[in-house]
Formats: C-alpha cells, sequence, structure tokens
C-alpha cells in the first residue's frame, strides 16, 4: 500500500510511483489518520509547504500538504493569484505546530552550537 501525501488518497496497486492526480512521488505505507484535519499554515510556495510539513515531522508532529486546487493543482491557470498550499495537523496538534512553526529560526552562533554538539563525519570526497 501506498499514499500521496499531497491529495491525502491511498492507493493499492503496487506498480504505481507517482500519484494519477498530481504527480507526486507517493509514500509507503498507509495514510496517516488525522482526527479533524486543520490547516495549519497557508503556505505561499511549495518549498515553504515542504519545510513546514517536514519541520512538523522531525518534532513528531504528522503533517501533510494539500494543494487547494483539484484541478491542476500547483498551477494558477490565469497567473494572477499567488499559489497557496495548505499545511494540515489532527486538531489536537494545532496549538504545538503553531508554535513550531512561528518559532523564531536558529541563529548562525545556535546551528554552530548544534553542529559541534552532534559531530558527524564529513563525507568523502569522490
Amino acid at each position: 500500500m501506498s499514499h500521496c501525501s499531497a491529495c491525502a488518497v491511498e492507493y493499492t496497486e503496487a506498480s504505481l510511483a507517482a500519484c494519477p492526480h498530481c504527480g507526486a512521488l507517493l509514500d509507503d505505507g498507509p495514510l496517516r489518520s488525522f482526527d479533524d484535519p486543520v490547516v495549519v499554515l497557508e503556505a505561499g510556495s511549495v518549498t515553504e509547504a515542504q519545510v513546514a510539513e517536514a519541520t512538523l515531522e522531525a518534532e513528531g508532529i504528522p503533517a501533510y500538504v494539500s494543494a487547494p486546487s483539484s484541478l491542476v493543482p500547483n498551477v494558477d491557470v490565469d497567473g494572477d493569484e499567488p499559489l497557496e498550499l495548505d499545511v494540515y495537523v489532527a486538531a489536537g496538534d494545532i496549538e504545538a505546530a503553531a508554535a513550531i512553526l512561528s518559532a523564531s529560526p536558529l541563529t548562525e552562533e545556535e546551528l554552530t552550537e548544534v553542529e559541534e554538539s552532534n559531530p558527524a563525519a564529513p563525507p568523502e570526497p569522490n
């Protein structure tokens, strides 16, 4: 079983690699269940929506991105309206999710401290 996180649709066909509705790559496993999903963020770009979703997931809050247009997701036919993608979480997670997304980004100094406290082997040159 696989699912499209963008469309919130499950697929049982093993041969599908991409969503037939929006073209996004399918994720393995069943679609996560959301109790009364609510919009936590109306992102202005695909990148902003993906970063918000990944940030929430990293903090343990299940989230998914849904395009507002079912006709042609992520494309404004007229070209006169900015793209908006909705980021959804369960109603019970809305306060925590909003707090995470509204938190100030780490400063360069804080990022350096995190890197130094979590040493990883540098990638080997090819």
